[in-house]
């Protein structure tokens, strides 16, 4: 078995004469008994007694592929969508070297916009309840057949973040670009606003982006705690105070040997925006447009499931006291 490509071993010892089998095996569990703990030191995961393997393997093993699993293919999708959105500007600019999103923002993308709410995630996230996956072991084969981290499901997630970064790029030039193209607005200071009109696209695409991805994340959700609202709350909470932040920098404030640094600010650009409907229009739209489409690809994998009496829909539905079909087939399922 260990030879065969697409084969998992799993090996299961308590003493000194497993050492080798434990080591061959994709994965190894030694068990701390009377032999020694010759078997634990060499194993990937050591329990106590062998009933615990059952919460390990159903319960524990479960959750962490599906955890990792989804929050895998979600950074490789939220980084993407964010990266090409600056990429499209570029090709529209005939790849003249312009920066579309402040520098600032971009580096806070990831460290404190986006990073909460999925740690969250991948720490407290159950798509089923604990003590329904230890006595239905049918709901093991998600990770068996490796359904959340294929090659099928990472490309499809590559192609969605293509799509997305182009609708949440496009649709904020298209929208906005009449409204925020007059340089000669007046920001609070009196200033005139030159440039200010990149700056506040840049600054209405990247709202979109974050709260785009943000709202995927929520769709994902199955598992709802008080820490993961709060997160979701600090994390939008710092979304607009970090952007007005940098955007009420005073850019005479900063200096160079040569020349003084114009562009620090945004220039007013999210303050401006928070008071303007049609911002809160296309950001509605670009939202709505993107979160029914997770709807619809939910509501698709949902039906597809259920012709296929698929055990985790099946459990998911008796969870929630969708239908009386669940209770018959729970009670006709044999259990460990």
């Amino acid at each position: 078995m260990r030879y065969e490509p697409a084969a998992i071993t799993l090996a299961i010892g308590d003493g000194a004469n497993d050492v080798s089998m434990i080591r061959a095996a994709r994965v190894g569990v030694g068990i701390a008994g009377q032999e020694g703990m010759q078997a634990v030191r060499s194993s990937d995961f050591a329990v106590q007694r062998f009933s615990d393997l059952e919460p390990l393997l159903l319960g524990h093993g479960r959750l962490a592929y599906v955890r990792l699993g989804q929050m895998t293919t979600y950074f490789f999708y939220k980084n993407i969508v964010a990266t090409l959105s600056g990429l499209w500007f570029g090709a529209a600019c005939a790849w003249s070297g312009p920066t579309f999103f402040v520098d600032v923002f971009m580096m806070s993308f990831n460290m404190i916009f986006t990073l909460l709410p999925p740690f969250i995630f991948a720490v407290f996230e159950q798509d089923l309840p604990a003590a329904k996956l230890a006595l239905f072991p049918a709901t093991y084969c998600t990770s068996r057949n490796d359904e959340l981290f294929s090659a099928r499901v990472i490309c499809y997630h590559l192609a969605l973040a293509f799509v997305h970064s182009v609708i949440l790029m496009v649709v904020p030039i298209l929208a906005l670009g009449s409204v925020l193209g007059n340089d000669a607005a007046s920001t609070p200071d009196g200033a005139t606003g030159i440039g200010d009109s990149i700056w506040a696209m840049s600054t209405v695409t990247f709202f979109c982006v974050v709260f785009a991805v943000s709202l995927r994340s929520i769709l994902m959700t199955r598992h709802w705690t008080v820490v993961l609202v709060l997160c979701y709350a600090v994390s939008f909470a710092l979304v607009v105070g970090v952007t007005t932040w940098y955007d009420g920098l005073d850019p005479t404030n900063y200096y160079n040997e040569n020349y003084i640094v114009t562009t620090i600010g945004a220039q007013w650009a999210s303050t401006r925006l928070l008071g303007e409907p049609l911002f809160w229009l296309v950001l509605l739209f670009c939202l709505g447009s993107l979160g029914a489409w997770q709807l619809l690809e939910m509501a698709v994998v949902e039906v597809h499931s259920a012709k296929d009496i698929d055990p985790i829909h099946v459990l998911r539905q008796h969870s929630l006291g969708w239908c009386k079909e669940s209770a018959a087939y729970m009670r006709a399922t044999p259990t460990i």
